[in-house]
C-alpha cells in the first residue's frame, strides 16, 4: 500500500515553504519561496537497497537530514527585501508569539496569603514538604534535582516543571492533564507521591491555627474552606510571571533594524 506523507512548514518571515513528500519509501524535499523571482529546489533522496551492508545503510537518515538542511539554506538565500515588504510588516502585527504579560491585578491580601501557603510544610501529610520544596522561586522555579523524591524516598518518574509562567499555559503538568491552577493544587495535595495529603486535611490543620484563620477571614471575608485554600495558592502562582526578557523586548520592537538586510540582535 502506498504511503504518502506530506508536511508543509511555512516560514512567516520569508513566506517560504518546505514540502516533505514520502511516497513508496522515497523522500523528496521541495523548497520554494513565494513571490516572483524566487527559486524552487527539489531534491530526491532514496533509501539504500535492502542488500546494502549495515554500515552503509546508516547513510539514509543522514541523507534525509542533509536534504532538509539544504532546503532551509535555499529559503535563507531569498532576497532580504522579502522580509521587509509592507505585506510582511503588516503581518508582524498579527504575530502569534506575544511577549509575556505583566502580572495581573491581584488582591494583595490573597497574594500574601498564597505566598505564605506556598512555603507552608503543613500542606504535606507529614509536614515535611511545601510547594517551594520542588519549585524554588529563588532560581528557576523548579528543582535543582534531576528527580525529586516521594515521601517514602523513591525518585519521582518526572522532574518538577518550572512554576514561572505556568499560569500562561493552557495545559499543566508534563502530561498536560490539568487545565487550571486550582485543579493542579488540589491534585498535588492529594497525590500520594508528592504531598500525600488532601485539601480537606490541609484545611483541618490550618483551622487549628488562629492566625491562619484570621488571615483567611481578612482575605476572603469568610471562614477558611477548600475553595479559599486553592484560590490563595493559585493567586500567588499567577503572580509568578517573568515579563521583560530580551526576547520579549525584541518582540516589542527593541533592537530591530528597519532597513533591508540589517542584522537583528537580541
Amino acid at each position: 500500500m502506498d504511503v504518502v506523507l506530506q508536511e508543509i512548514v511555512h516560514d512567516h518571515a520569508l513566506q517560504g515553504s518546505i514540502i516533505l513528500h514520502n511516497e513508496d519509501a522515497h523522500l523528496t524535499i521541495t523548497a520554494f519561496a513565494k513571490g516572483p523571482g524566487h527559486s524552487r529546489m527539489s531534491r530526491p533522496c532514496h533509501p539504500p537497497p535492502a542488500s546494502m551492508p549495515p554500515v552503509a545503510a546508516t547513510t539514509a537518515p543522514r541523507c534525509r537530514i542533509a536534504c532538509l538542511l539544504l532546503a532551509l539554506v535555499s529559503l535563507n538565500a531569498a532576497s532580504p527585501t522579502t522580509a521587509q515588504s509592507p505585506a510582511l510588516q503588516a503581518r508582524a502585527a498579527q504575530e502569534p508569539i506575544t511577549p509575556i504579560p505583566a502580572m495581573p491585578a491581584q488582591d494583595p491580601r490573597r497574594l500574601r496569603l498564597g505566598e505564605r501557603l506556598f512555603s507552608d510544610r503543613r500542606l504535606s501529610h507529614d509536614d515535611t514538604h511545601s510547594c517551594s520544596s520542588c519549585h524554588d522561586i529563588r532560581t528557576n522555579g523548579a528543582s535543582a534535582n534531576a528527580h525529586d523524591l516521594t515521601p517514602d524516598g523513591r525518585p519521582l518518574a518526572l522532574n518538577a516543571p518550572t512554576v514561572f509562567n505556568a499560569s500562561l499555559n493552557f495545559r499543566l503538568n508534563w502530561e498536560g492533564n490539568v487545565r487550571t491552577l486550582e485543579e493542579h493544587a488540589e491534585r498535588t495535595l492529594g497525590n500520594p507521591e508528592i504531598m500525600a495529603s488532601s485539601a480537606d486535611e490541609v484545611v483541618g490543620k490550618l483551622r487549628a491555627d488562629p492566625e491562619a484563620v484570621r488571615q483567611f477571614r481578612d482575605a476572603y471575608g469568610r471562614e477558611l474552606d477548600v475553595a479559599a485554600l486553592l484560590d490563595a495558592i493559585a493567586t500567588y502562582e499567577r503572580s509568578l510571571v517573568t515579563p521583560g526578557g530580551r526576547f520579549d523586548r525584541w518582540l516589542g520592537g527593541e533592537g530591530r533594524r528597519d532597513h533591508a538586510g540589517g542584522a537583528v540582535r537580541l
